[in-house]
């Protein structure tokens, strides 16, 4: 068998509405498996809402399953009407499966959620720099085991610049800690030497 997308003659001998399933498959599979990458590997948006009545969790792996039970129907020269309803009922599956399918991957990759209230008082050291006077957010790695390996910190004082001992003295929110530099008496009683 010729592969369709590569021979042009086969390509031209289909229907308008195969060689738009064809194209409407292929385009959406791609935009859904860079979509999927995006979601697991990328940095979450902390403040990300769903836009519209139907965000692109739901409407691109419907459209693109949708599209390739389309292509089914049209293949198994089915009606037009039962050629769509399978399409339907191949995005709702591509919904619904997706849905699981990230549910139980995000449970796989993600742990237990680390409480910042348990690093209060730890030490660690600055990764990036840390603007002076809580102007902005810079980067610690913390010496809590269950803590992720960069938590995003302030300081009320001077800038800390990367590889300076820390301390945490407070915890501004469920993803911001607020640091000083280590003393040299601390920086003695430190676990970090």
């Amino acid at each position: 068998m010729d592969v369709l997308l590569l021979n042009t003659a086969a390509w031209h001998d289909q229907a308008l509405a195969r060689q738009f399933a064809w194209g409407a498959a292929s385009v959406l599979t791609v935009l859904l498996v860079i979509f999927a990458a995006l979601s697991i590997f990328g940095k979450p948006e902390q403040d990300a809402q769903t836009k519209g009545r139907f965000p692109v969790q739901v409407l691109l792996p419907f459209a693109a399953f949708g599209a390739w039970g389309l292509l089914i129907g049209f293949y198994q020269h089915l009606s037009l009407a039962l050629s769509f309803t399978i399409g339907f009922a191949c995005g709702i599956a591509g919904v619904l499966g997706g849905q699981i399918f990230m549910y139980l991957l995000q449970k796989m990759l993600v742990q237990d959620h680390f409480d910042l209230h348990q690093a209060d008082q730890s030490t660690g050291k600055a990764l990036k720099t840390i603007p002076p006077h809580r102007n902005g957010f810079g980067a610690v790695h913390l010496n809590v085991r269950e803590a992720p390996f960069a938590v995003e910190a302030v300081t009320s004082g001077k800038a800390i610049s990367p590889g300076t001992p820390v301390r945490v003295v407070g915890i501004i929110d469920e993803r911001v800690v607020l640091v000083e530099p280590l003393d040299d008496q601390d920086e003695a009683a430190s676990p970090l030497n």
